[in-house]
């Protein structure tokens, strides 16, 4: 019964809880009677023996798994593992046995008061294998000739018995032979290769679709690779091409010109035979590819044009059918030449074939760490702003004329008449958010890193149930003394809740929702354009999301503080109804500017642009008087500044210093305008602020109200912070874009 006491819960008429626990109100240990030694450092446990012994006191024999009441002892360490001591009585007679453990050798060790019984089997008799000792495998460590003389001693070994071995495997093939396990192990193997070979073709698919081949791939060796990594691939130098276009000029220009009449299909010919034995890499044609070139010193020349027009003293005269079908018409995509004007006329020099030359990579101006508020803070103050202004629309509808010398209100409003149970549901949905975050920095300062995610989740859920429970509770009270149709009101935000954010309970407590399985809003500078665009994709989708929630977050404040009082007010109660709309829009447009400044900060509008400038804009040209282009615009290809592309039937420009855009496409156009210089859009928000701020100022003059006055003021207090962020925000990146503007021209004629 003894051991009973801890866990009946029995509790003495005498028990005083502020003695503690009932252990130390009785003065016991938690363990009892095991505990009766633990001031000495025993404990009392039940003690298995782990094989027979004889007890040297009465000479019995003590089988294995008898048990015993043992104290246990801690003598000390073997390395981290501890090392136990028990001693207990033998139940035949007075003598005391002693065992501790070894964990060096994975065993127990009888110390006194008994000897093991020793009839250990020995694994050599029934010709078993025996795992070497660990004297050993020291000596085998130690000396080179005694490991040999094992070696050789093993391999005998096994020769001698190959023969019985195969005997047994034979036996149990024809014994315990399993068709179906044998076939289902077989096509296992199978699947496996299937679905290397399958990988292994998928690689060298896009690998020859990334290069333009068409070959047949060998398989992969170690001797391949180790071969490729010796070699070095040297690419040849841009001079190289500027030289062979200067001997082309000079070989045409040394051969006679066309005549003007009688042109004879001799000299035709040849001309043709010349330009046909020309080598493509004379004519600058060289493959398109997303590896970067060495920078050439002479990368600056423009290769100049070539007069292949001298058939005829006209200036529109044709060259003849057999000539102009053996040069190709090409446009140069690069500035400096003269197919870089808008329109080239057909009458004109023919240009020569363009040098296509790597996009660089932009240079992203570092960006300074501007202070933004944490999240506990500006939710506190969002919650502040949105609880403060709530009142003063029950102030707008419900105030009296308690400074009057004869009214019977002592108050200034008319406390009677507010719905408390409205009260509550709009501070409860207000607050969710500030809840949520307190809680989350309760998690971050109690819960391991590792468990963190999986809290939060159980932590959003627990407080989604308790929110909605109060929620419903609250609304029922409220349709009691309302109509019914009124709810329709309370739940409008929901449906749209619901069409924005679907069933995700994390936009209704988080701002900026990330998911783990999701790319978060982050740059890097890359040589692909198809990575570039989907970089670009996600960053779309992560601005719509925030642009989203500001809306949503605007519309709620402004809806639950502005235009719910209004609703549930008594249909007898005269109020301005301007001055509460008014208040309404105020208050919906404080918080989009503050919602706004908060979720798109200037570090997160910075990645924005500089994916912008990978990104890069077409300029759609006009066809008209135009020669054809051989560049067709290529997903995988980052086109330079100026480069002429061919897209569908139409012709493009490219505009910025690099481009991966797809021409035509309004998304990534908008998307660009939008963000190569964010602090356009950021003087687009600072002026629509500055003039709601004096529109407020000039109200504020013209009232002669007091609650009027008072409403007003602190709206354009919380107004004059978000001005100020918003204000700071654009000074500094104003300044910032505009160096970086500088040095990229500086780079640019450079």
């Amino acid at each position: 019964m003894g051991e009973r006491k801890g866990t009946n819960k029995y509790y003495p008429p005498d028990y005083d809880p502020k003695a503690g626990g009932l252990n130390k109100f009785l003065g016991t240990h938690a363990l009892r009677e095991r505990a009766r030694k633990i001031h000495l450092g025993i404990i009392i446990v039940r003690f298995e023996m782990p094989y027979n012994i004889w007890c040297e006191g009465c000479n019995n024999h003590i089988g294995m798994g008898v048990r015993y009441n043992a104290e246990k002892t801690k003598l000390g360490m073997y390395y981290t593992t501890p090392v136990y001591q028990f001693k207990m009585k033998c139940h035949l007679c007075d003598n005391h046995i002693v065992i501790k453990t070894d964990p060096g050798n994975l065993e127990y060790v009888i110390v006194s008061g008994a000897r093991r019984q020793e009839n250990r089997w020995d694994p050599t008799q029934n010709e078993q294998v025996v795992p070497e000792t660990k004297e050993t495998q020291k000596r085998m460590f130690d000396d080179s000739m005694f490991k040999l003389e094992h070696g050789s001693e093993d391999k005998s070994s096994y020769e001698n018995s190959k023969p019985r071995l195969i005997q047994l495997f034979n036996r149990n093939e024809s014994t315990w032979s399993d068709n179906y396990s044998a076939n289902q192990r077989l096509r296992q193997i199978f699947r496996k290769e299937n679905c290397e070979l399958k990988k292994i073709d998928g690689q060298n698919t896009a690998l020859l679709k990334k290069s333009s081949l068409d070959i047949p791939l060998l398989a992969e060796t170690e001797e391949d690779k180790k071969m490729a990594s010796l070699l070095t691939l040297k690419l040849k130098p841009h001079t190289d091409i500027v030289q062979n276009t200067e001997l082309l000029r000079k070989r045409i220009i040394a051969s006679s010109s066309l005549p003007t009449s009688n042109f004879s299909l001799k000299k035709e010919l040849k001309a043709v035979k010349i330009l046909k034995e020309t080598p493509k890499k004379d004519l600058g044609i060289v493959k398109r590819s997303s590896s970067t070139a060495p920078a050439s010193a002479t990368s600056d020349k423009k290769p100049k044009l070539v007069n292949l027009v001298g058939y005829g003293s006209g200036r529109n005269r044709r060259l003849p059918r057999t000539l102009r079908n053996s040069i190709p018409p090409m446009m140069s995509g690069f500035g400096g030449d003269m197919s870089h004007s808008r329109y080239a006329m057909l009458g004109g020099g023919v240009p020569t074939l363009p040098i296509v030359e790597p996009a660089a990579a932009p240079k992203h101006f570092p960006f300074p760490n501007t202070p933004v508020d944490d999240d506990l803070f500006f939710e506190f103050l969002m919650f502040m702003f949105s609880a403060v202004c709530a009142g003063l629309q029950f102030l707008h509808l419900y105030r009296t004329v308690w400074w009057l010398p004869h009214s019977y209100n002592r108050q200034a409003m008319n406390f009677y008449l507010i719905d408390l149970n409205l009260v509550a549901f709009i501070v409860i949905l207000l607050s969710r958010r500030l809840i949520y975050i307190v809680g989350c920095r309760v998690l971050e300062r109690s819960v391991a890193a590792k468990f963190l995610y999986l809290s939060y989740t159980f932590y959003r859920i627990i407080l989604f149930s308790i929110l909605f429970t109060l929620l419903s509770w609250c609304a029922y009270y409220v349709i009691q003394n309302h109509p019914i149709v009124n709810i329709l009101y309370l739940c409008y935000p929901v449906l749209v809740y619901l069409i924005l954010f679907g069933c995700k309970v994390t936009a209704f407590f988080e701002l900026v929702t990330w998911n783990m399985s999701s790319i978060p809003p982050l740059h890097a500078c890359r040589s692909n354009a198809a990575e570039v665009r989907e970089e670009v994709e996600n960053l779309k989708t992560n601005f719509n999301n925030r642009m989203k929630q500001i809306l949503f977050s605007s519309v709620v404040n402004a809806y639950y503080t502005g235009f719910i009082p209004c609703c549930f007010a008594q249909n007898h109660l005269h109020y301005d109804v301007y001055w509460a709309t008014q208040h309404v829009i105020f208050i919906f447009l404080s918080s989009f500017v503050a919602y706004a400044t908060h979720i798109l900060s200037l570090r997160y509008c910075d990645i924005l642009h500089r994916s912008a400038l990978h990104l890069g804009i077409w300029d759609k040209l006009e066809t008209r008087n135009m020669l054809l282009v051989n560049n067709n615009w290529n997903e995988e290809t980052l086109w330079p500044s100026g480069a002429l592309v061919k897209h569908g039937r139409d012709l493009y420009r490219a505009q910025g210093e690099c481009n991966a855009s797809e021409p035509g496409n309004t998304t990534y156009s908008r998307f660009y305008l939008m963000f190569k210089n964010p602090s356009y859009s950021l003087s687009i928000l600072l002026s629509f602020h500055v003039a709601m701020v004096l529109l407020q100022l000039v109200l504020l003059v013209r009232s002669i109200v007091w609650y009027n006055i008072i409403s007003i003021t602190f709206m354009l207090f919380f107004n004059y912070y978000v001005l100020y962020k918003v204000g700071r925000d654009y000074l500094v990146s104003s300044k910032m874009y505009e160096e970086e503007r500088a040095m990229h021209n500086k780079l640019n004629l450079h």
